[in-house]
């Protein structure tokens, strides 16, 4: 993902589409397909199962969704005005294979051992780089 979020786009030529639910139903429906069935939502299931009061869970939960989230637009809002968005992309892509590395890393040590397991995070990062490198070279002639 972190690759793919640096795919040059022509903006000049994308068009403005307009959702056609609205925004707050677009984002609602996105969160809900993005987020069923992962670690949060479980968390919120046995934790109503556990105390037997699934309000006060639900409540919790959306509260803590809220305050995440609301967070994070915050954070997202302020920083687009304080970094270009062309740093800001850079950045999170990087962050995104980082991650990646380190999920590869520790998914497949105990499998390979360690002689593989750095042999493999270390072509998986020489092919990311140079991606990476092909993709700014590209981002640079399109904005010349």
């Amino acid at each position: 993902f972190g690759i793919w979020s640096l795919k040059p786009g022509n903006r000049k030529e994308e068009k403005i589409r307009v959702p056609r639910f609205g925004a707050l139903a677009t984002v609602a429906l996105t969160f809900f397909i993005a987020e069923f069935g992962d670690k949060t939502q479980l968390a919120t299931l046995s934790l109503s199962v556990q105390y037997q009061d699934p309000v006060s869970v639900l409540i919790g939960a959306t509260l803590a969704m809220l305050v995440a989230d609301g967070l994070g637009i915050i954070i997202g809002v302020v920083f687009c005005k304080q970094i270009p968005e062309r740093i800001f992309k850079w950045l999170s892509a990087s962050i995104f294979v980082i991650f990646g590395l380190l999920g590869v890393y520790e998914n497949i040590l105990p499998k390979v051992g360690l002689t593989y397991t750095i042999l493999i995070v270390l072509l998986l990062t020489a092919l990311s780089l140079s991606i990476m490198a092909v993709l700014a070279r590209k981002q640079k002639k399109i904005t010349e």
